[in-house]
């Protein structure tokens, strides 16, 4: 997706952008504000993901204190949880998840188990890195749900 502000034909506002920096976790974090296309819309769901390689150690995106929104109650741990879609789809849609907390110490992502029409059952899985037990405690997940598989979104540029 380009950099920028979208809104997509259903209405739905997407905004894609870069942020470089290279402060870790034990460093504090960035803050990044959103355009304010969203408005006051509590649905703001936030997807990040690190897109280079600067060394061997292995990073990963965390992102904390989302002042609008999220999406899920603070309920994923390193168990299945299932959650389901305000609205069902017509079949099982393309599923994007990302933490959307920073409440355990370790380093974690989120997995997606299984996807259907209704919702989604996901997890928190700890990498080993820092320690050798797995167990997460409760974090929140943002997501984005797309209907069909075409892997074309279709949206014109906000201004």
């Amino acid at each position: 997706m380009e950099e920028g502000t979208w809104e997509l034909s259903d209405g739905t506002t997407i905004e894609a952008g870069v942020l470089n920096t290279n402060k870790l976790s034990t460093q504090g974090g960035e803050t990044v504000a959103l355009d304010d296309a969203f408005g006051s819309d509590a649905s703001v769901a936030v997807l990040t993901q690190t897109q280079t390689y600067n060394g061997g150690d292995w990073v990963t995106s965390r992102t904390d204190s989302i002042i609008e929104g999220g999406v899920t109650a603070d309920q994923f741990t390193h168990q299945a949880k299932r959650h389901s879609f305000e609205t069902e789809f017509d079949s099982a849609p393309t599923l994007l998840t990302k933490l959307d907390s920073f409440d355990g110490d370790d380093n974690a992502n989120s997995r997606i188990q299984s996807v259907d029409a209704a919702g989604f059952t996901a997890m928190v899985i700890e990498e080993q890195s820092r320690d050798l037990e797995m167990g997460q405690t409760t974090e929140s997940l943002s997501y984005l749900a797309l209907e069909g598989d075409s892997g074309t979104l279709s949206g014109i540029a906000v201004i």
